[in-house]
Parts: C-alpha cells; sequence; structure tokens
C-alpha cells in the first residue's frame, strides 16, 4: 500500500522588492507581496517627477529617503495606510499613493487629479470597474500570485498610457485604454514597461484575465452547491431587537470538531454570498488566512462590536499561552479601523466591512489562535448585544464578563449611569 505524501504548505514571500531608476536617482521600493495599484502607481510619480525636476527628487530623497529605499504600504510608516487611525489620524480615507503624493507636493495638481483619485477611491471603497486596470491588477495577482512582475508591468503600461495620453478622461478601463493605444503610435511610446508587446497582447491578457475571473465565479457556484449538499456549508441565524441577523461559512469536520475548510478557489466568498444573502460570512484562503465580511445591513456599531471581541479574544488567547505584552488600547480603539498592538493579528478595514486575519498580500501575519466555535461564539455575543435590563440601572464593571469586550450598549449605559449621578450631585 503506497503512503500517502504530505501536502507542502503555499508559500508567498512577504515583500514585493523592486528598483527604480529616477532620474539620475536610483531607489529601491518595497511594499507588500501583490502589490496594489496605490504602492505600484507611486512608481509612475517618481518616474515623471524624477525626469522633470530632479532637484525636487534630491530633496524628496534627502527628506524622507536619505538610504533611497522607500517602504511603501508597509512597517507604519509615513506611507502605510494600514497603520492604526488611532495612531495617525490624517490616515483615515487614505492609500498610500494619495499620502505619496501629498508629500511629493502633487495631491492637489489637475495633472495628476484624475490618476489619483481612480487608484486612491480603488483602493480605500473597492472596484468600481471590473475591466478597470486597477482592479484587473488584483485578479491577476490573485490567478498567478507567484508571478507578479508580469502584473505589476501590465498595469504600469496602462497607467502610463492614461496620464500621457490620455490624461483628461476619467476611464481606466482596457477598453478606453485600447482606443487610446490603437488611436497612437503606440510602438514608439517610449514609457513602456520592456516586456511590451503592443497593444493587442496588452488588451489580450486584461480580457483574458476577465475572462478567467468570470470563469472562476462560476466554477464557486458549482462548488458551493456541491458543499450544501455535503452539509459543508455553516449557516446560521442571531436575532437581536426585532431583526434577523444570518451567518455563513465553510466548513468541514475535523477530530469531531468544526473547522474552517481552506477554499482554492478565491472567488468562493462571492459564491457563498450568492447562495445564502448572510449579513456576516467567514472564508478562509488556500494559504490559510481568515477574512470576516459583514454587509452594510449590520449597524455600524454591531461592526465595531465584533471587531473589540475577536480583538479581545485574540490577546486573551495569547496571555493564557504566555505571551508577555503590554494592554494599551482603549475600549474605542479596541474597535476602530487598522490594528491594535496587542492583537495584530486582526486588520479591520472599516470601509469595506472586512476583518481579516492575514491576507495574500499580507501572508506573514501570525494565524490566529482561535478556533471555529470561539470565532462564532465572539461574533454571536457582538450580534445579539446581551444587555440585560439591570445593566441600565448598575453596572457591575469587572464582574461582568462581557465588560472586557467595550460593547457599544455597554458604554452607552455606563454614560448615562454616569450623567444620570452627575444630575443628583448638582
Amino acid at each position: 500500500m503506497k503512503k500517502k505524501s504530505k501536502k507542502k504548505e503555499a508559500f508567498l514571500p512577504e515583500d514585493y522588492v523592486f528598483d527604480i531608476q529616477v532620474g539620475e536617482e536610483e531607489c529601491t521600493i518595497v511594499t507588500h507581496a501583490l502589490p496594489h495599484a496605490d504602492e505600484v502607481g507611486i512608481s509612475l510619480i517618481l518616474d515623471v517627477v524624477g525626469r522633470r525636476e530632479s532637484e525636487k527628487i534630491v530633496e524628496f530623497f534627502t527628506q524622507f529617503a536619505p538610504n533611497k529605499v522607500l517602504k511603501i504600504g508597509i512597517g507604519g510608516g509615513r506611507w502605510d495606510e494600514h497603520s492604526s487611525p488611532y495612531v495617525d489620524d490624517k490616515k483615515l480615507g487614505e492609500s498610500a499613493i494619495s499620502l505619496f503624493a501629498r508629500d511629493m507636493g502633487i495631491q492637489d495638481s489637475p495633472e495628476w487629479r484624475n490618476v489619483l483619485n481612480f487608484i486612491n477611491l480603488n483602493d480605500t471603497k473597492g472596484s468600481r470597474n471590473a475591466r478597470d486596470i486597477a482592479t484587473l491588477l488584483n485578479v491577476m495577482n490573485f490567478q498567478n500570485p507567484y508571478n507578479p512582475d508580469s502584473s505589476v508591468n501590465w498595469f504600469l503600461d496602462g497607467l502610463r498610457v492614461k496620464f500621457y495620453l490620455d490624461n483628461d478622461n476619467k476611464d481606466f478601463t482596457i477598453d478606453r485604454i485600447k482606443e487610446v493605444m490603437q488611436s497612437n503610435d503606440i510602438e514608439s511610446f517610449d514609457c513602456c514597461c520592456a516586456d511590451f508587446k503592443g497593444f493587442e497582447d496588452w488588451y489580450r491578457r486584461g480580457d483574458m484575465a476577465f475572462a478567467n475571473h468570470k470563469k472562476m465565479l462560476e466554477f464557486a457556484k458549482r462548488k458551493i452547491k456541491v458543499l450544501q449538499r455535503k452539509k459543508e456549508v455553516y449557516t446560521d441565524k442571531v436575532k437581536c431587537k426585532g431583526k434577523t441577523y444570518f451567518l455563513a461559512s465553510i466548513i468541514e469536520k475535523k477530530n469531531g470538531s468544526e473547522v474552517f475548510q481552506k477554499t482554492e478557489n478565491y472567488r468562493a466568498g462571492v459564491a457563498l454570498r450568492r447562495a445564502c444573502k448572510p449579513d456576516l460570512m467567514m472564508v478562509k484562503n488556500a494559504f490559510g488566512h481568515l477574512m470576516v465580511s459583514m454587509s452594510k445591513r449590520l449597524p455600524r456599531n454591531y461592526r465595531r462590536n465584533i471587531v473589540s471581541i475577536l480583538r479581545v479574544l485574540e490577546r486573551e488567547k495569547k496571555k493564557n499561552n504566555g505571551s508577555n505584552f503590554r494592554q494599551n488600547s482603549t475600549f474605542k480603539q479596541l474597535g476602530q479601523g487598522g490594528v491594535v498592538r496587542e492583537a495584530e493579528e486582526w486588520f479591520y478595514h472599516e470601509d469595506l466591512g472586512m476583518i481579516f486575519n492575514g491576507t495574500l498580500t499580507h501572508p506573514g501575519i501570525k494565524k490566529t489562535a482561535l478556533d471555529f466555535s470561539e470565532i462564532i461564539k465572539g461574533i454571536k455575543i457582538g450580534l445579539e448585544n446581551p444587555l440585560k435590563s439591570i445593566c441600565e440601572k448598575e453596572c457591575t464593571k469587572r464582574k461582568c464578563n462581557l465588560y472586557k469586550f467595550g460593547l457599544s450598549d455597554c458604554r452607552r449605559a455606563r454614560f448615562n449611569l454616569m450623567k444620570e449621578r452627575e444630575m443628583v450631585k448638582n
């Protein structure tokens, strides 16, 4: 009998590093794996400003990066929008490229307006058009995560064409860019990447990525139906204040317990949402990263409750496992976007209503120590908002097992009690 070979763990590099010539200067850009448009687009800024204003580039490097190494979207530095908003409120609603443009002094430039708005909105609010180049860059990264150079160069070719040849137009789809390439002598355009093979090849690659993106969704929808028949799709509902909220996830049984099932298809989450229409769903990708997606139907304070609870549970689990750290986040901070220091496993993208325990772009994030049942229990607490009538009259604080979570209703009740006591005193 043949012995089954152990399946190798999927692996992605943690950082994406590339060198760029900026005027007479050379610099290195370090960003996260499978970079987004807001990180990649910064190389266009450096290229354009470097060609036109060499003195400005020298001053920029002297002030912000004397070692000629730019960390973009990582490390919690000037151009990392992922750092906690409560550490730097100026980063709220910003992307890496908007932060960088501000330091370069081009944030209000009419010439850069369309490029910056397009990339910033795509990064902070999500895709606006499935055929635009920022969305297709992400699609290409999902479809071929081990060769990001090809996807990055493809995106930069399209972005350069838009900036130099179609600056006043706000359409960043591959169809518009193909028209611009066709109507110009693109073969003699000296700003494309070295692997550019003409507009037809460029368009074909984008169109193929889009077509495969649609196919992946059809495969995922069929897979969900199979999983439902096998009872490997978890569904549940929670009632609170006259409303019912629905949960969904893809699971499997291991050693008699339910666990999150890894999904090979990156569109499994979309297929699960369409099949079950949940208000909150949990999906684990092929690399073991967990995503919790919350719909806008959930009140904002409920979403923040869930984020806060997951972080507190993670913090407690680490403390029980012997980790030594200092608790320094307030109740308000525990529910805010970004990360908190004592629970860096969980990143909250508040605009999109998504909580991430690692992603393809940040594969080095430590996996959560919480299991399926602990996460479900925490989420239900956040949705039920289990405030008792006695809490409106007296808060027992640390004697209550819910106090540590800083639930919005609990904090509101304590605030009202404090106001009542002040009124009695006066």
